[in-house]
């Protein structure tokens, strides 16, 4: 369906299912456009070198927004076929709900990073032009995919009321002091075996131990820490969709510091509680 001329401003009350699954598949083909356009912006700043006097913080912002739309494809995946198969349940809203107030977040910080310093804006600048013309491609980008909050609103009226029963063939077994229960699972199993208290401790340890490092400047360092705070207070308020998306965000820094990313991931590693968190195989 066309959407409307105010991002996050269409209304969905009047549209059907084929409605939905059409601007869906539309936002697909939008998300693999533009993350190439990024990708391929981002390749060519760095060939000039002007990527270098790039504002940090909005360099993160464009990596991360390329993160971000690996989940989105995944995730527009799963409601497809969802819609598809006549099955939509109270997950695919809830995805789609998630990617709408991801994209708002991203909007305003599109915004602000790319605002919170002018010394590196050099405008006339062939190779400044590329960089604008990416946060434009991607703040509008971003200002688009808002309307996914408002279809899931209406998604949430073709929630199938039967039940599905599934076998999920569990093969569990039980060990150590903690009883914690593993095995293959062809269904879906979700454990949080990370102590509150434990946790908290390792990102003040994480962020004091980076605060030392040498290889990072001040700025890295900063980010570093602030990223950290913000995965604790989504961890805190038990916020797992805040905290599947701080960890993309940093993992896209990680992936943007490249080799430079060696001696962070150590310190990560080196925290049994962080490590797990990240998915890192942990120091021995």
């Amino acid at each position: 369906m066309a959407q409307g001329l105010i991002g996050g401003a269409t209304s969905y009350e009047a549209q059907c299912l084929k409605d939905i699954l059409e601007d869906i598949n539309i936002w697909m083909q939008y998300t693999k456009e533009t993350s190439l356009q990024i990708q391929k912006g981002i390749l060519e700043s760095k060939e000039s070198k002007f990527w270098e006097k790039v504002y940090f913080n909005f360099q993160m912002t464009l990596q991360s927004t390329l993160k971000c739309q690996d989940s989105y494809l995944h995730d527009f995946s799963i409601i497809v076929n969802s819609i598809q198969e006549d099955k939509v349940t109270e997950r695919d809203v809830r995805l789609l709900r998630k990617i709408g107030e991801r994209a708002v977040e991203f909007n305003h910080e599109y915004g602000r990073t790319y605002k919170e310093d002018s010394d590196w804006r050099d405008y006339g600048n062939p190779d400044f032009t590329v960089i604008e013309d990416l946060y434009a491609k991607g703040r509008d980008y971003f200002v688009t995919l808002q309307d996914a909050s408002n279809a899931s609103a209406r998604l949430d009226d073709y929630i199938s009321t039967l039940l599905n029963v599934i076998n999920n063939n569990i093969s569990q077994t039980i060990s150590g002091n903690g009883n914690i229960v593993s095995g293959i699972n062809h269904g879906e199993m979700t454990h949080n075996e990370i102590n509150n208290s434990v946790f908290k401790e390792e990102i003040k340890q994480a962020i004091t131990i980076i605060d030392s490092l040498k290889e990072y400047n001040q700025e890295q360092k900063t980010y570093i820490e602030d990223s950290l705070l913000e995965i604790l207070k989504a961890f805190e308020g038990n916020d797992i969709e805040k905290q599947k998306s701080s960890k993309i965000s940093f993992k896209a820094f990680m992936s943007g510091l490249g080799n430079n990313s060696e001696k962070l991931i150590n310190v990560l590693a080196s925290l049994t509680s962080i490590a797990s968190f990240f998915g890192i195989p942990e120091i021995k």
